[in-house]
């Protein structure tokens, strides 16, 4: 792991102040952990990589042997504890995408070059994956951009339920996970984004994102170190 030194001016201080969480005041965020997203054989996939010379298989080893069953532990640990559980979903509502922003249609048009990708809400592609399947209670919310808290009213939902923490998990770490994170910081959540249970397609971004996040927007945990917190009633 390259050692980014993202915080040479203040050292250990951090803009955030984020400590340990209380689970009964506890969110857990997964996001974007879709079909499209997650598996290497979808048209989105595919397209992807061929459109950017993408090679699929570290990627695709990443998400399937680490951040798949590292997302399922802590979702069942939040489960067990009958903690707040929050699935983001990212698609389209339109056939013709035109909801989306503009830079996501621009992108999703270049793709269609290579593989007609079905991104609109109602496609098999876009439901979660299956070992992470949404159980009744669970918030479902729906984004048509990066941020989590854009559009979707989580803000007022996790707000209505006496949410302070928010934990991030999912897709990706450059992209959803970082969008929502800003906005969460902003929104004045304390944060926990758990990095073994995210990643994106480079791994080196991925660390330097974990790198910024502790500095600027909450704590970087394991599953195992977060399972632990919520095990030990945040004490």
């Amino acid at each position: 792991m390259p050692d980014y030194q993202v915080n040479r001016i203040y050292g250990e201080w951090t803009w955030h102040q984020s400590g340990t969480i209380d689970p009964a005041r506890a969110a857990l965020i997964i996001v974007s952990m879709q079909k499209l997203h997650c598996y290497p054989e979808s048209s989105y996939r595919q397209a992807v990589a061929k459109a950017y010379g993408r090679d699929l298989g570290p990627w695709a080893a990443r998400v399937r042997e680490q951040v798949i069953p590292n997302v399922a532990l802590v979702l069942e640990a939040f489960r067990q504890h009958e903690l707040c559980v929050v699935h983001v979903m990212t698609g389209a509502w339109r056939q013709d995408r035109s909801d989306f922003p503009p830079r996501f249609r621009a992108t999703l048009e270049r793709l269609d070059q290579y593989s007609k990708v079905n991104y609109t809400f109602g496609s098999p592609e876009l439901d979660i994956v299956d070992v992470l399947t949404p159980l009744t209670g669970e918030l479902v919310l729906r984004k048509v951009t990066g941020s989590s808290f854009l559009g979707t009213g989580l803000d007022q939902a996790l707000r209505n339920m006496g949410m302070l923490d928010v934990v991030l998990t999912g897709l990706s770490t450059d992209g959803s996970l970082l969008a929502t994170a800003i906005a969460g910081y902003d929104h004045g959540y304390r944060q926990t984004l758990i990095g073994d249970a995210s990643t994106t397609w480079d791994p080196d971004t991925h660390d330097l994102v974990c790198a910024l996040f502790k500095t600027n927007w909450g704590r970087v945990l394991t599953s195992d170190q977060i399972i632990e917190e919520i095990q030990r009633g945040g004490h």
